[in-house]
């Protein structure tokens, strides 16, 4: 070996110049054990074998290391160092690397050893940190960073990594306890191609991850069994993910635990010290706090989703009611609408035929949101289409029913009151398909429901009632509601109930005919008395009333 200062050659790998004592090696490499030994190796200007055996150039005698690790190679005057494929992979100045340049002060982790790269001998070092040390260092890191913008899978998968460099873990998952109660795979961290990767044998790791679960506590596995020995290695440990707010003796229930981080290794690893337990333990609530915070932003998403869905939900069904009510020859038309906080089917409708003829509808579909507002809109269309070859209400119904039958889920149907007001002749001819049956008040103050056998839309291909037809005269009035009427509660959950609505009209019309013959005042009467009975309770469905009475 020829000296770079003197030039005088000297016997191979002799650490000084014979003739001028400079230095032959061209680096240094200082190595420390998690235990507290350490070696110094010097580089020369060559390539390096690093690896747990004696068949390396630098044998590191330490479990975490594997048998062929890492590669120092030297070319150029610059050393390189190379990861080997190793099972629990390098870093380099605290980052994963596959092939990176050396220089003075680098910190190479292997496993569990620290190796510190030294250009001249005698230069500043950085402080010697074991395992513990380093992982607390970049677990704090990482703390600092979740107040910055950090994805949720990024905090996971750097805390399993940190957890599994603590403790020398060959192979780490997170579990995710599904709604279902199932258990899937968030985030791995295994060798490349490794066929015995845990979320490849659940069954193996059952009894461990579900004694976890249950007792709400880290579960250690020693050689093959849950009890430990005197100086016993673990070989697999399972960490339940339990928010703080469940902590408690009152939420003792398996359903609270938000998944599990398991760890495992081949071979026996080494003794779990009570600070590591401490570590880990941290570490799960970083994770169970990021799991949290996933799944608080999901449904957060979930119920902006649900409100816009109701909001356009709202408009569809708003557009299918009539701006104004419309102003029609020989008669009075009065309606009242109160919706309920979520979206329902209801839907009425007022349609001028011609001078003589006018539409009436009230409808129902059973559904809430954007189905049963849509179902509404093209009931809607479907009627004011047929009307333009048809006025027999038999017929409109019909086909109304086979288009529901065809173009909808089974779920779905729709009651419908349906009718057609025939001024010239004095007469109204309808079809009640299963809807809650409108009240016909005479000039007498004589009250008839005007029921009907047809079932509701979109259930059954039957034959249909023929239209029915009853006298509308002056003076006489119809009131047409849906079944939110009838259904609505009060606080105590009592429903206000068919028996209860016949009565009020029945008192309505009792009344001395002055009052009774504005429609405003009748309609009033029902707001009133069904806002005192509700009295502030929360409904399901909304309120709907169409009344008409022919002047």
């Amino acid at each position: 070996m020829k000296c770079d200062f003197c030039g005088q050659p000297n016997l191979t790998d002799v650490q000084h110049c014979a003739s001028c004592g400079g230095n032959l090696f061209k680096s240094k490499l200082r190595v420390v054990y998690e235990d507290g030994r350490s070696e110094t190796h010097y580089l020369f200007g060559k390539n390096y074998g690093i690896g747990r055996g004696k068949k390396n150039d630098i044998d590191l005698r330490d479990i975490s290391v594997s048998r062929h690790h890492a590669e120092i190679a030297y070319e150029a005057g610059t050393f390189t160092i190379n990861d080997k494929n190793s099972k629990n992979g390098s870093l380099l100045n605290n980052l994963p690397f596959e092939s990176s340049s050396l220089k003075n002060d680098d910190c190479i982790q292997l496993g569990s050893v620290l190796l510190y790269f030294l250009e001249e001998p005698g230069s500043h070092r950085k402080r010697n940190l074991d395992t513990i040390g380093f992982v607390q260092q970049e677990y704090l890191k990482l703390a600092e960073k979740t107040n910055q913008k950090i994805s949720t899978g990024d905090v996971l998968k750097t805390v399993l990594e940190l957890a599994s460099s603590l403790v020398h873990a060959e192979q780490a998952v997170i579990l995710q306890v599904m709604p279902s109660g199932e258990m899937k795979p968030k985030v791995e961290r295994h060798a490349k191609n490794d066929k015995n990767a845990i979320a490849r044998q659940p069954n193996r790791y059952r009894p461990l991850v579900e004694k976890a679960i249950q007792t709400r506590q880290m579960q250690i596995e020693f050689n093959g069994t849950n009890t430990p020995e005197p100086a016993s290695s673990w070989r697999r440990i399972a960490i339940p993910l339990v928010p703080l707010q469940s902590s408690d003796k009152r939420a003792q229930s398996s359903k609270c635990v938000l998944g599990v981080c398991l760890l495992s290794r081949d071979e026996p690893g080494l003794a779990l010290s009570k600070r590591k337990k401490e570590l880990l333990s941290a570490m799960a609530q970083q994770l169970t706090l990021a799991l949290e915070n996933e799944l608080l932003h999901d449904a957060s998403e979930q119920s902006a989703k649900i409100n816009q869905e109701l909001a356009l939900a709202k408009e569809i069904q708003q557009r299918l009611l009539p701006v104004k009510t419309p102003e029609i020859d020989q008669c009075c038309i009065v309606t009242f609408v109160q919706p309920c906080e979520a979206v329902s089917g209801d839907y009425f409708d007022i349609i001028r035929i011609s001078d003589s003829l006018v539409g009436l509808a009230i409808g129902d579909v059973c559904g809430k949101g954007i189905p049963a507002a849509l179902l509404s809109s093209t009931v809607q269309a479907a009627i004011r289409s047929q009307l333009d070859h048809t006025v027999s209400t038999a017929e409109i119904v019909h086909n109304l029913n086979k288009l529901l039958l065809h173009n909808t889920a089974k779920s779905i149907f729709l009651t419908l009151f349906f009718g057609i007001l025939d001024l010239e002749k004095s007469e109204f001819r309808f079809i009640n398909a299963g809807h809650p049956p409108p009240y016909c008040i005479s000039k007498t103050g004589k009250i008839v429901e005007l029921t009907g056998s047809t079932p509701p839309l979109g259930i059954l291909e039957t034959n249909f009632d023929a239209e029915r037809c009853v006298r509308f005269e002056c003076g006489e009035t119809i009131i047409m509601y849906t079944d939110g009427i009838i259904e609505s509660h009060d606080p105590n959950k009592q429903i206000y109930g068919r028996k209860r609505f016949g009565a009020l009209i029945n008192a309505i019309y009792s009344t001395p005919r002055s009052q009774a013959d504005e429609l405003d005042h009748v309609v009033g009467e029902i707001r009133s008395e069904l806002t005192a009975f509700i009295n502030g309770a929360r409904q399901t469905d909304d309120l709907t009333i169409l009344a008409v009475k022919r002047t």
